[in-house]
């Protein structure tokens, strides 16, 4: 059967008989190699529904950025989207076209029928003055018939931001692209986007050496890059496109195989389509000239990162104790979304939830659990140790917490108590890791909970964590819950020995380096400004 396959230098005149190669321009008078429009308000690109198409392929690592970006900001019903063949036509030298035959690919342009990208350019440029690339991503004004931007980074920001005019909530004010995102995204492209293609294109084996091992240098410093952040944020989506393809396409065909990746964002997982993806790489003659297809493991069971429905929740540190506050300060000095505060709980406006850092028994009858059950009602405890009884046989163990409702009238206001205890009696616990374990619980705990809940918790009041009756000293626990935060905020994508004896010895030398101790409980420290500090600054309540 003879093929079908139009040469893309002898299009039809249906199809304006334009010249597809990429190498051939038009001498228009003012040349320009990208499109560098925005979408604002009071410009010519209004934010408007129905208004945007965007072009697209699941291959492309800078197309799949945006289309990322147009997932976590709820752009689907406003922003359309168009998606390409994953293989470059024409033997590989550049041409993006529809086809249809790839599943959730489209068959022609839905805008106006076209089959090449390179038609979409010309309809945006009459006057053939463009004379850069046919590539994607394209964000096409269908109004204007006009190319808005054809820079993955420009639409991932324009996406962040410029259409939350006409956004709901909580989409309107998600925003993925911090103050520092410029700086850290060009870091991104020159050391690791594009890093990978410098190995992949090494002709000689010195060059190939020098590129494999900077980057995976590089890759060492994104890891601890990206770890700085609670949540997802335009680095984590700049960055997951080139780590998504490492095991499946770069570590064999662009040989970038000093070890394996094994980690991504479970959230963004409709957006890879790895079947598409390899097609893309190895069905490439540049790369791979017999066109064999590598086998993989495509699933994504073994992602293991924050997912990013995950949004951040404030954490105030509050406390009477002085120097508690001073020691968090100090501790918590570089960790995201703390407050904290040198007073009574009852005079923060606004909270969530209340951490009860008490026993194995629910028992909230003395200093901050008796002040809780002040606070919120008998009620209280009475369901909490009703719970203890149903859910852990009545000792709940310490490393665990449990999300409940407060109810009553201020409950309202403060609608949940993590009950997490630090001991199972009041006692010394000063050589333990008691402290560690139950901030990292309590933690787990409101995530979980903002997981399954409508009702979220967004600001998360807690006192100090054995600091008073476990007798454990105050810059021992104000660094052992700054430890047990930071581990929340970047959990390892994969478990071994070294990383568990290594967590273990951080958090036993913070143990072993204990300062002097607080006051003994029957000898409590009395200031005439500060009231009753110690073992039990709670008793004098507003």
């Amino acid at each position: 059967m003879a093929s079908s396959f139009v040469h893309p230098n002898r299009i039809d005149e249906k199809m304006n008989a334009v010249d597809y190669d990429p190498n051939v321009r038009k001498n228009g008078p003012n040349p320009f190699e990208t499109f560098s429009s925005s979408v604002t308000s009071d410009g010519e690109h209004k934010p408007e529904t129905d208004r945007y198409i965007l072009y697209a392929t699941y291959s492309c690592p800078f197309a799949h950025r945006t289309l990322i970006m147009r997932k976590l900001k709820g752009l689907e019903d406003i922003v359309r989207l168009s998606l390409l063949h994953p293989k470059m036509s024409h033997e590989g030298k550049g041409f993006w076209h529809y086809s249809g035959e790839e599943e959730g690919t489209d068959s022609q342009d839905p805008i106006f029928g076209y089959r090449w990208l390179k038609q979409i350019y010309d309809k945006a440029d009459p006057d053939g003055n463009y004379n850069g690339k046919y590539t994607v991503p394209i964000l096409f004004d269908i109004k204007l018939n006009k190319i808005v931007s054809n820079t993955s980074l420009d639409i991932m920001k324009m996406f962040d931001s410029c259409f939350d005019s006409i956004l709901p909530e909580p989409y309107s004010s998600l925003h993925f692209t911090t103050e520092k995102f410029e700086e850290h995204s060009k870091w991104l492209h020159e050391k690791i986007n594009t890093a990978v293609y410098k190995v992949g294109f090494s002709t000689e084996q010195s060059k190939y050496e020098e590129h494999v091992k900077e980057l995976f240098l590089n890759l060492d410093r994104l890891e601890t890059k990206l770890g700085a952040h609670s949540f997802i944020e335009g680095d984590h989506v700049q960055a997951f496109p080139t780590i998504i393809r490492f095991d499946t396409a770069y570590h064999l065909l662009f040989r970038c195989n000093i070890k394996d990746i094994r980690s991504g964002e479970k959230g963004f997982g409709d957006t890879v389509k790895f079947d598409q993806l390899k097609k893309g790489y190895y069905q490439s003659l540049k790369f791979n000239p017999s066109m064999i297809i590598a086998l993989a493991d495509v699933s994504f069971n073994h992602l293991n990162m924050r997912q990013p429905q995950d949004e951040p929740f404030e954490l105030i540190l509050v406390d009477l104790t002085q120097q508690l506050c001073e020691e968090w300060q100090k501790s918590f000095a570089d960790l995201p979304h703390v407050t904290i505060v040198n007073n009574f709980f009852e005079q923060i406006p606004e909270f969530d939830c209340m951490v009860s850092a008490a026993n194995s028994f629910g028992l909230m009858d003395g200093g901050i659990d008796a002040a809780i059950t002040e606070f919120f009602g008998k009620q209280l405890p009475d369901r909490v140790q009703a719970r203890i009884i149903s859910e852990y046989g009545g000792v709940q163990p310490v490393g665990t917490s449990f999300i409940i409702e407060t109810l009553g009238e201020k409950g309202e206001r403060h609608p949940f108590l993590a009950h997490t205890p630090t001991m199972r009696v009041p006692k010394d616990i000063s050589t333990t890791d008691n402290t560690y374990t139950a901030m990292f619980a309590t933690l787990l705990a409101v995530q979980n909970h903002n997981r399954t809940s409508e009702k979220k918790i967004k600001k998360l009041a807690c006192p100090g964590l054995g600091t008073l009756s476990g007798r454990v000293p105050l810059s021992v626990g104000a660094k052992l819950m700054a430890l047990a935060y930071e581990h929340f905020l970047h959990p390892p994508t994969q478990l071994d020995w070294r990383h568990a004896k290594a967590l273990d010895r951080r958090v036993m030398d913070i143990v072993h380096k204990r300062d002097s101790p607080p006051p003994a409980s029957d000898s409590p420290e009395v200031s005439e400004t500060n009231g009753i500090r110690g073992i039990c600054p709670w008793l004098r309540r507003p």
